[in-house]
C-alpha cells in the first residue's frame, strides 16, 4: 500500500484518486483489517456489487450478521448488464 501511495503521490492524477479507497479497502480486507476495509469502502460514493459483497464479508467477519445480511440483500438486488 505504501508503494502504491508513493507512486500516486509523485504525480497527481485526479481521475485515478477516486480508485484509492478501492485499493486500500481491498488490501485491508485481505490483511484481516475488516474495520479499516469498511472505512475505506464507505468512502466510495456508489459501491458496486463486488464492493458491497466485500463490505458484507467484513461485517460477517466482525460478527455483525444483521449488517452483513442487509448488504448481501442490497448486492443481490442490484441490476446490471454486462456483455
Amino acid at each position: 500500500m505504501a508503494r502504491a501511495k508513493a507512486v500516486l503521490g509523485r504525480k497527481r492524477i485526479p481521475e485515478q484518486e477516486a480508485f484509492l479507497p478501492y485499493l486500500e479497502g481491498y488490501v485491508a480486507f485481505y490483511a484481516g483489517d475488516y474495520a479499516g476495509a469498511l472505512a475505506e469502502f464507505r468512502r466510495i460514493p456508489q459501491p458496486d456489487v463486488f464492493i458491497l459483497n466485500l463490505m458484507a464479508q467484513c461485517f460477517e467477519k466482525q460478527g455483525e450478521s444483521a449488517a452483513a445480511l442487509e448488504l448481501y440483500r442490497k448486492a443481490a438486488s442490484v441490476v446490471s448488464h454486462t456483455l
